[in-house]
């Protein structure tokens, strides 16, 4: 079976996402954005207590999910040629997004399965944990990820699309490991740029990590900085969301090809 490679994929994604910049903001706004106004003006937002603060990253996942499943399925339609206005884009992505959304949770409940792994390991061994967690989180997303297309383009129920995105994958995860990590650096200059705006340099330093998270939930829907974060994050969440349908497409290629 031929090889996909990394730099007409990460074109692709790049072109795909500022072709559809304005629906998948507005997916973004309506979703994620919507999400946190709601957490915010519920006044939970920064709880201390663990239930409220697990119920407030369930649904931030959830919602984040939903976000993935829309702009997977509004991708495919529109490098299929299906969509071309931003109002057709939103309609028909929310529309088919329902089998993605069940596949997409199901890989959010995976890795926040690695991620209570990691807080049992790191009870044991501290932060070494981590060391042993990234990399088994990567390498599963570098098996799964075109899970969510997978299940929205071929009507797949989670468990069965979960199956066949590590088929289709299983001799292509080199280069899908190489295009996440090169997504991620991409994103991480514009990231860091954006907390030392809002929150100060010290927010780029090992010694202000605890300072920053305790001052992240303090940010109100009444400050700049929260606006500021939010519509960083709607871009680079945006250019994510596109990533698994090109990864997929690529890879249906290929299989055709081979």
């Amino acid at each position: 079976m031929p090889t996909i490679f990394v730099q007409p994929i990460l074109r692709t994604t790049i072109e795909t996402w500022w072709r559809d910049f304005a629906p998948i903001t507005m997916l973004g706004l309506l979703i994620l954005t919507g999400t946190e106004l709601v957490i915010h003006l519920m006044g939970v937002s920064g709880s201390m207590d663990p239930s409220t603060a697990t119920l407030i990253q369930t649904a931030r996942a959830a919602a984040f999910a939903l976000f993935v499943s829309a702009v997977s399925a509004g991708t495919m339609l529109r490098l299929a040629g299906m969509t071309r206005r931003p109002g057709t884009y939103m309609l028909a992505s929310l529309k088919l997004a329902q089998p993605g959304l069940l596949t997409a949770l199901t890989l959010a409940a995976l890795v926040f399965g690695l991620l209570i792994v990691d807080l049992l390991l790191g009870a044991v061994i501290g932060g070494m944990s981590r060391v042993v967690i990234l990399p088994a989180i990567l390498f599963m997303l570098a098996c799964l990820l075109p899970a969510i297309p997978v299940s929205i383009e071929e009507r797949l129920p989670p468990l069965s699309a979960l199956r066949r995105a590590a088929g289709m994958t299983k001799t292509h995860r080199g280069p899908i490991l190489g295009l996440l990590l090169l997504v991620f650096a991409i994103l991480l200059l514009p990231a860091m740029l954006v907390f030392a705006v809002v929150y100060g340099p010290v927010a780029l330093t090992a010694e202000g990590s605890e300072d920053l998270a305790a001052t992240l939930p303090a940010l109100s829907i009444t400050r700049p900085g929260f606006w500021i974060v939010e519509l960083s994050s709607l871009m680079f969440n945006g250019l994510i969301a596109v990533v698994p349908p090109t990864v997929y497409l690529a890879l249906r290629a290929a299989e055709r090809t081979g």
